[in-house]
């Protein structure tokens, strides 16, 4: 299991908000290429950035994103992500793989299209309340069921599908293990489950259950999971 930690993006800053309520956020840090270069010596493949400024339309965060990718760091990236020719940019610039939301529930067609170009590049991001998904930056819900959703998406050959609990994240509350066990029984592709993650031990249970990546975020920031520690884990 890939343990992946998470850079979210405000200004700048490295920010954690709850539930996607940017009237609870709180700062971690200002300096968020030092904080990715860290998460890369102690051990991740992969850091998840995302960009909420481009999300909610608030600006953008680009010029740190150009320096981590300057500086070797292995890019997931996420955040207000809407064109096709974002995407072709983002992989040009040297981002490992680019992480989309709305646009994909939208037209399945150019999903399809997007999935045959970039492969391995492109990973979908379904935010789910319940049995709705959430889209443009979590301010709209749409009656789909995340679960139907993923199984489209897998039928067209994505690789990559990432689950977030709007409702678990940043309250560390714990992982949503009901919707992951359904999901990991009934989707047939590679899944990357977020929100609510809280201890060391919801990480190994994770890793039993078969799930193939999770991302961390306030829980390493707040010090309730030792990132390097869950590397481990997700490697045994």
């Amino acid at each position: 299991m890939i343990v992946i930690p998470s850079i979210d993006l405000i200004d700048g800053k490295i920010v954690r908000l709850v539930r996607g309520n940017i009237d609870e956020m709180k700062v971690y840090s200002y300096r968020p290429l030092e904080v990715a270069k860290k998460f890369v010596k102690d051990g991740a493949r992969l850091v998840h950035v995302v960009d909420l400024s481009a999300a909610l339309g608030i600006g953008d965060n680009r010029e740190v994103l150009k320096a981590m990718v300057k500086s070797n760091i292995p890019v997931q990236f996420g955040g207000g992500v809407r064109k096709k020719e974002e995407i072709e940019d983002l992989i040009n610039l040297g981002v490992k793989r680019i992480v989309i939301g709305t646009m994909a529930f939208s037209n399945f067609s150019t999903i399809k299209q997007l999935v045959d170009l970039y492969g391995e590049q492109l990973a979908v991001s379904i935010d789910y309340v319940k049995d709705k998904v959430a889209v443009k930056g979590w301010k709209s819900l749409v009656d789909l069921s995340p679960i139907d959703i993923a199984k489209k998406l897998s039928l067209l050959g994505l690789k990559y599908i990432i689950f977030t609990s709007i409702e678990k994240d940043g309250t560390l509350l714990g992982a949503d293990f009901y919707f992951i066990n359904k999901a990991i029984k009934e989707v047939n592709t590679k899944l990357i489950f977020s929100g609510g993650i809280s201890s060391i031990e919801e990480v190994k249970k994770l890793n039993e259950l078969g799930a193939y990546g999770i991302i961390l975020g306030k829980s390493i920031y707040e010090g309730k999971i030792n990132f390097k520690e869950a590397v481990k884990v997700g490697e045994n």
